[in-house]
C-alpha cells in the first residue's frame, strides 16, 4: 500500500518537531532571569517546572480538542501559541512577562506534543 503524503500535512508535522525544541530555551533563559531580577535559586528553579505543569493540566483537554477540531488544526494552533509565548518577553521584559511567556510556551508545547505524534502516524 503506497499512498502519497500531501505536503500540506507533512509541513506542520516537521515544523512542530522543530518548534517543540523552543521549550528547551527555558533552561537557558532561567539563568538570565535569575541574574536580571536577583531571584533566589529556589524561585529561579521553579520557572522551568512551571512549563511542564501545563502538560499535566492540559494533555487530556488537548486530546479532546484535537478530536473535535482535527489534528492538523491543533498542530498549527500549538505552533502559533508557542510563537506567542516566545514573543511575550520581547514586547516588554519584566519578571511578570517572563513568567507569562513561560506559561504560554508551556501551553503551546503541550498542544504540540499531544497532537503532532498522532498526525505523524496518520501521514506516515
Amino acid at each position: 500500500m503506497n499512498k502519497q503524503v500531501s505536503f500540506k500535512y507533512l509541513l506542520p508535522v516537521l515544523m512542530s518537531f522543530y518548534i517543540m525544541g523552543f521549550v528547551d530555551l527555558v533552561g537557558v533563559a532561567t539563568g538570565y532571569i535569575k541574574k536580571d531580577f536577583n531571584l533566589s535559586d529556589t524561585v529561579a528553579q521553579l520557572l522551568p517546572s512551571m512549563v511542564f505543569i501545563w502538560f499535566a493540566l492540559l494533555a487530556i483537554p488537548t486530546g479532546i480538542f484535537q478530536d473535535r477540531k482535527g489534528k492538523r488544526f491543533t498542530v498549527n494552533t500549538g505552533m502559533v501559541i508557542t510563537g506567542i509565548g516566545m514573543l511575550v518577553p520581547f514586547v516588554h521584559y519584566s519578571y511578570l512577562t517572563a513568567v507569562v511567556g513561560f506559561m504560554i510556551l508551556g501551553i503551546g508545547n503541550t498542544i504540540l506534543q499531544v497532537s503532532a505524534n498522532p498526525l505523524l502516524i496518520d501521514i506516515s
